[in-house]
């Protein structure tokens, strides 16, 4: 039996009898009792629902006055494991026996009896609900006719019908019926009959239901209200089912008992839906609510829906119209044209579910080409790239994409259709099959129609029966011409349901069925991100690599000139990209790397130009690549004392952002994890691809690609030996471990400033003895002091310095690699022993960069001019205007020797021009660097001018602008002289 489970599922997993006890009633209570259920035993595979009574009865278990018509409705019931199980109820309602009838004082012997409810439920993992209310209804016809017809329909449902994907339909009797099943071909898709066409019609428009998409997308709550319980179930199932290719991970109750209402004020997202009755003030809930009655939807005004984006949303929006109004096109014609005739239900239902299919499929389009391999054995494990992918779409300013990337929904997929071997669906299909040039255009109307008919098609041959379920009406049957609550059920026979599931069971143990195989999942196209005319990029990147070509040959004059073109440059993509490319391939020689303090300078200003046009996301992957290029690039200070850039650059968010750390992270170990299954080794170390025309730097597409060689991987799985397999194992666990320990120095120097030693607190002698390598050296006393003072400050009588700059850091730290390293699959103790050896890695980099400061403070520092308020003459002068920025230049007269150390040196100044209602006044700094210590103050009053001249450009001589910048002196362009006959003081 455990053979054949394994392949293939029961239709029935459990019938069960639950009616209304009677023995609570004296108590106060209402509560319904399982009276019988077949199999007595819980199955291996699936257990039977502890709260299956609360859950059959949602609208609590009272006993009535009147009689009430025969009820079904569905339900479903969500395991621990997030495993799903459709109950189906049928409730019926029979009069009461004699002990309610006494404990009822109220009721005169005269008055009407009373009736209790009785559920009679199906639980089954295939939603196949019009087939089990037909069944239900067979099974209470029956239990009527007081035969044993229903012990034998039972035992048939649970022991003799399995159903295995992509196998012919299996036929059994029901009665006097002849049925017939089958499994739906491909498991993943939901099947749901006309269900989601009739879901549209109570919603009443598009933007209602595309309303609810965004919500589900985004984990906002859902909250259905209405009359009907099936109207609820039906409802809540079709919007599940329109997320395929997702599957919902929240909480997910259909019809949500009166008793556990307060479930409604969770605060993780849910689907529930509640009746009309329930007295609950929706608006105090931050959920979606969708009245079902009128069709309308109630978003809250705490909550804010973020909108699809175009061309998606406009794309989304025609194909619905085409299927729910197709003659909207042709509205506006002189000449009325035929509109073929309205598809049934079920057809229409489909289409439906194509139009979302193709819109999922269009969103996600090349997400194949992010997946990054983590593990491969023991326990394959696949990461998704969100940051290259949100730059390779051009996602980065979509609220939307941002919030569904982040959702739980999409990790549940990526967990579930990571794997690049695995059984495969319509949906790798069809995301595969998009090409390039499709996306994000609008197609015309003809080829849209067709694809949606052609994929709905593939929906409906997914799940046609070869015989259509019929439902069996009551009012034809001669049983229910009297009305039935007059009549109470009898209960089953345990033995003969028992006997008879056990002599079914010998019968089909033996039939074990083949099962879908998987094979390798189809690569989507690449998406080639087309921001600007290819023409603009090659010239950008021209006088980019010329400036670059000026700041290693040593000539910063001429790299000066053109850094302000190049500064503009950076804003394009193409650009940041190949600067990574060109620091990259100037290492050769590795010596090119320790630059001279201008050219150190030069190089810094440009990484942190390219870093201020990145986001914390880094989505092209320029902050990647300055990891390792800040940490080769340096100057020489002293003998054995060098400067990285990555001391100049640790100004920018995206080295605070937790999700880069974890991107770049898993990034390298694909890298790694690709190299050790490489048939061929790669000779090239660079970590980003040095290809022209590139826009990032996260190199997913190199061939042949991680996913394709995993794929292989697991495809011969199999034949591989355990010995190899516990062996690779361990390398994939020694990659993780050393890039652990490699991303803890990235982080520190990230981390840590440079004036870390003499303008932060920082205690390192702390740092080290929290060492691993430390504490080895320490002897018995030392630790028990020390852990005697760390128990203290764990328990509250000695605080932790927060303030620290190290201990912060050690705290951050750990906490990223605790979180990165057990998603990575690391053992426990290893997380831990990298853990202690962090205040070991910050202590040993801040008494290096002590003396790296030390040193960097001995260089001549940039001038950095500021504007200066001149002194007035008191209390009459007053400033009429002022503060614009000037140079001072000499009038290139040449004075006297007695005179040439002086003024002249002086000049050319930096400062500002001020005008008061007496004087004009010039105050400003030396632009010479070893003057600009130095204040220069002219001024002359006013009445003395005599004349002033323009002076042209080409009249300005270089000697006078000797000291000014070359970038300023470029733009320098009016200039005037002012004449006295006074001399200037």
């Amino acid at each position: 039996m455990s053979e054949y489970e394994e392949t293939s599922t029961r239709l029935v997993d459990y019938v069960v009898i639950i009616e209304f006890d009677e023995t609570q009633i004296r108590h106060g209570s209402s509560v319904g009792n399982i009276v019988q259920r077949f199999p007595k035993y819980d199955w291996s595979d699936i257990s039977l629902s502890p709260s299956l009574e609360v859950f059959s009865q949602p609208q609590g278990w009272a006993l009535s006055a009147e009689t009430r018509p025969v009820c079904f409705f569905t339900n479903t019931l969500t395991d621990i494991m997030g495993a799903r199980q459709y109950a189906c109820c049928l409730q019926v309602y029979e009069p009461c026996g004699d002990d309610i009838e006494e404990v009822d004082d109220t009721r005169s012997d005269e008055g009407p009896s009373l009736f209790k409810p009785k559920v009679i439920v199906i639980l089954s993992r295939f939603p196949f609900f019009d087939l089990f209310r037909n069944c239900l209804n067979q099974i209470l016809l029956a239990l009527l006719e007081a035969e044993d017809k229903a012990e034998l329909m039972i035992s048939t449902l649970l022991s003799q019908v399995y159903l295995t994907p992509g196998m012919p339909a299996v036929s059994f009797c029901l009665g006097s019926d002849r049925l017939s099943v089958r499994a739906p071909k491909s498991p993943t898709i939901p099947v749901t009959s006309d269900k989601v066409t009739l879901f549209l019609q109570q919603l009443g428009t598009i933007h209602n239901i595309l309303t609810l998409l965004c919500a589900v997308m985004t984990d906002y709550k859902i909250l259905f209200r209405s009359s009907s319980l099936s109207l609820l179930a039906d409802s809540c199932y079709a919007l599940r089912s329109l997320l395929y290719p997702f599957d919902y991970p929240h909480t997910y109750v259909p019809v949500l008992p009166e008793l556990l209402i307060e479930y409604l004020e969770s605060p993780t997202p849910y689907i529930m839906g509640v009746l009309n009755t329930v007295r609950i003030r929706c608006t105090d809930l931050d959920a979606v609510v969708v009245d079902l009655d009128v069709g309308a939807v109630y978003v809250p005004p705490s909550i804010t829906i973020p909108i699809i984006p175009q061309p998606f949303h406009q794309q989304l929006t025609s194909s619905l119209q085409m299927v729910l109004f197709p003659g909207l096109a042709t509205a506006d014609y002189a000449w009325k044209v035929g509109q073929p005739p309205f598809p049934a239900y079920e057809v229409q239902d489909k289409r439906i579910r194509a139009c979302f299919l193709r819109f999922f499929a269009d969103l996600l389009v090349g997400y194949r080409c992010c997946l990054e391999v983590i593990r491969v054995y023991t326990s394959p494990l696949i990461v998704f790239h969100k940051s290259a992918f949100l730059g390779l779409r051009q996602f980065s300013s979509c609220p939307l994409i941002r919030a569904f990337l982040d959702s739980l929904l999409f990790q549940s997929f990526i967990s579930e259709r990571g794997l690049p071997f695995r059984i495969c669906d319509l949906f790798d299909e069809l995301v595969a099959q998009i090409s390039e040039q499709s996306n994000g255009q609008l197609a015309s109307r003809t080829t849209s129609i067709e694809n949606i008919i052609e994929i709905a098609e593939k929906l409906l041959e997914n799940e046609r029966q070869e015989i259509p379920f019929s439902v069996t009406p009551f009012v034809t049957q001669q049983r229910f011409t009297v009305p039935f609550s007059s009549t109470k059920l009898r209960l089953l026979n345990n033995d003969l349901v028992s006997q008879s599931i056990k002599c079914k069971l010998k019968t089909t143990s033996n039939n074990i069925a083949p099962v879908l195989c998987p094979r390798r999942v189809q690569a989507t196209p690449w998406i080639i991100a087309r921001e600007e005319h290819m023409g603009a990029v090659s010239r950008r990147l021209q006088v980019l690599g010329s400036c670059l070509h000026h700041i290693f040959d040593f000539k910063l004059s001429d790299a000066r000139k053109i850094m302000c073109a190049v500064e503009l440059s950076m804003r394009s993509v193409n650009a940041r990209v190949a600067f990574c490319q060109l620091l990259w391939k100037n290492l050769v020689p590795i010596n090119r790397a320790t630059l001279f303090p201008q050219q150190f300078e030069l190089i810094v200003r440009l990484m942190n130009c390219a870093l201020n046009q990145e986001s914390r996301e880094d989505e092209h992957g320029i902050a990647y690549a300055m990891l390792y290029l800040s940490n080769i690039y340096c100057r020489r200070l002293t003998a054995g004392v060098h400067q990285f850039a990555y001391t100049c650059i640790q100004e920018h968010a995206v080295w605070d952002n937790q999700q880069f750390w974890e991107a770049a992270f898993f990034h390298d170990v694909h890298r790694q994890i690709r190299r050790l299954y490489l048939p061929t080794k790669e000779g090239s170390d660079c970590p980003f691809p040095l290809k022209e025309n590139v826009t990032d730097t996260w190199n997913l597409m190199e061939k042949p690609s991680g996913m394709d060689l995993v794929s292989d991987q697991l495809a011969s799985m199999s034949n591989v030996q355990d010995d190899e397999i516990e062996k690779r194992a361990t390398e994939e666990n020694s990659i993780v471990y050393g890039q652990a320990k490699h991303y803890i120095n990235l982080m520190v120097y990230m981390r840590i400033p440079l004036d870390v030693s003499k303008l932060r607190r920082v205690n390192v002698r702390e740092l080290e003895r929290r060492s691993d390598r430390n504490s080895r050296k320490r002897d018995f006393d030392e630790e028990t002091e020390l852990s005697v003072s760390e128990s203290e400050v764990e328990s509250g009588f000695v605080e932790a310095d927060s303030t620290d700059l190290g201990n912060s850091t050690v705290r951050w730290i750990s906490r990223l690699i605790d979180r990165i390293c057990s998603s990575a699959g690391l053992e426990q103790p290893q997380i831990e022993s990298l853990c202690r050896e962090i205040p070991g890695f910050v202590a040993l980099h801040i008494d290096n960069l002590e003396q790296v400061y030390t040193e960097s403070r001995r260089l001549s520092p940039l001038h950095k001019p500021k504007l200066l308020q001149p002194a007035l003459l008191l209390p009459s002068e007053r400033i009429v205007a002022g503060g614009l920025r000037v140079f001072l230049l000499a009038d290139g007269r040449v004075m006297s020797t007695t005179c040439s150390e002086t003024p002249q040196s002086l000049l050319p100044a930096e400062g500002a021009i001020f005008l008061t209602n007496y004087r004009v006044v010039f105050k400003g700094q030396p632009c010479d660097l070893f003057l600009c210590e130095q204040v220069v103050v002219r001024s002359v009053t006013v009445m003395s001018i005599t004349k002033e001249k323009p002076i042209s450009d080409a009249s300005s001589q270089s000697s006078q602008l000797e000291g000014i910048p070359v970038r300023v002196a470029h733009q320098l362009h009016d200039a005037f002289q002012i004449r006295t006959h006074e001399i200037c003081v």
